[in-house]
């Protein structure tokens, strides 16, 4: 493995029309999903909520006040759960957030998890990733391919042109062996090759009436 990633996998290259015709050609695989981001916290309670929501309008930012008060495992991030795909959000929330402004704070939503406060920051909608965002993408899979070709053809022809060395010190033994193998493989040959003879079984009246003739 080490011989081939010195020896075969450096001299695979992708070149940029390759890439292009590979993006072309699997156009669908690069659509992406609607998605939201936004910030978000949770509470257990409504104590919880009224504190929050009190930091909020002393002017915190949304990000410390969900590392202060929110229960959520993002609450580190500021709340910030990245590109969410819509179809991955409870519908309430979707409709909460499709309604607002990047920048604004939402009114508490109360569900089976607590009391949620979201800010959003950006509906990006359903789209086709660009070319040059696929690019990074594509190109592994194009080099993991031509690798793969290149390891293949590497290990042919290291079969093709193999030669079997005996060590000198075994040298001996194997030439033992080998004569032995020859000698013996000769004798079958031989023994093949030879017609056999039909077995004959005398008995002693055959033998006497041979004798009278």
């Amino acid at each position: 493995q080490k011989l081939a990633e010195k020896e075969v996998y450096p001299k695979a290259k992708v070149e940029n029309a390759e890439v292009e015709e590979y993006y072309w050609a699997h156009l669908d695989d690069f659509w992406l999903p609607e998605s939201i981001r936004a910030r978000h916290l949770v509470v257990g309670n409504t104590r919880e909520l009224s504190r929050a929501q009190e930091s909020l309008k002393s002017g915190e930012t949304f990000g410390k006040v969900c590392s202060v008060f929110s229960v959520d495992p993002l609450k580190d991030a500021g709340g910030d759960w990245g590109w969410m795909p819509v179809e991955s959000l409870s519908p309430i929330y979707v409709r909460t957030l499709r309604a607002m402004k990047p920048g604004e704070v939402s009114k508490p939503i109360r569900d089976g998890f607590g009391y949620h406060l979201f800010q959003l920051m950006e509906i990006r909608p359903t789209r086709v990733r660009s070319l040059k965002e696929a690019e990074p993408f594509v190109r592994e899979v194009l080099l993991e391919r031509e690798r793969d070709r290149r390891f293949v053809e590497w290990l042919t022809n290291i079969k093709k042109s193999a030669k079997v060395e005996i060590n000198p010190d075994l040298a001996n033994v194997v030439g033992v062996v080998l004569e032995d193998s020859r000698v013996n493989a000769q004798k079958v040959k031989v023994s093949k090759s030879k017609p056999q003879k039909p077995a004959v079984h005398h008995t002693k009246k055959s033998v006497r009436h041979a004798k009278h003739k």
